[in-house]
């Protein structure tokens, strides 16, 4: 009796070990060494397209930094230039999809003094500032932002961030 428990039991760590030893076989990592700097909103990437922010009302120019992030497995050698553009169209989009009823931030709400991030050789982080007239800004009023061009590597999916602003 104690021959076929020990059989039994040999029998089934032989099956176990054929049954398990196929996962053996799968690669544990993706190697990106070859795969091309691409380039998106962090933020969008982390939580969606519609980004609440809240400022602080105030008399003067309310400062916000807009990051844009190149990704690839090592820095690049060279500074990378990413052209944003203010997309009225991703936010009709955007309304249509949801059911919502957002309307385009007006012009004397804020002030972009450049649209185009420097990334710096050596890093994978630029950014943009916008600068927010707290006074002016509604509760519908909504900024958004698209990636519209780079110099280098491939515009992802992650291109387009809606900034809606709420003043305290």
């Amino acid at each position: 009796m104690k021959n076929k428990n020990y059989i039994k039991a040999v029998f089934l760590c032989l099956l176990a070990m054929t049954v398990f030893s196929s996962c053996l076989k799968d690669k544990r990592y993706v190697d990106f060494k070859d795969v091309g700097a691409t380039i998106d909103f962090p933020m969008v990437a982390y939580s969606g397209i519609f980004q609440d922010i809240s400022l602080t009302a105030s008399a003067t120019l309310t400062a916000y930094p807009v990051p844009v992030n190149v990704s690839v497995p090592k820095a690049l050698s060279t500074a990378v230039h990413v052209t944003l553009k203010v997309d009225p169209a991703a936010l009709t989009a955007y309304n249509t999809a949801n059911g919502t009823a957002y309307t385009l931030m007006p012009t004397t709400s804020y002030t972009i003094s450049d649209l185009t991030a420097t990334v710096p050789a050596n890093q994978t982080a630029g950014n943009i500032t916008v600068n927010f007239n707290t006074a002016t800004i509604k509760t519908t009023d909504v900024l958004p932002l698209t990636i519209a061009s780079t110099d280098a590597g491939t515009i992802t999916q992650w291109k387009t961030v809606l900034y809606h602003v709420t003043v305290d």
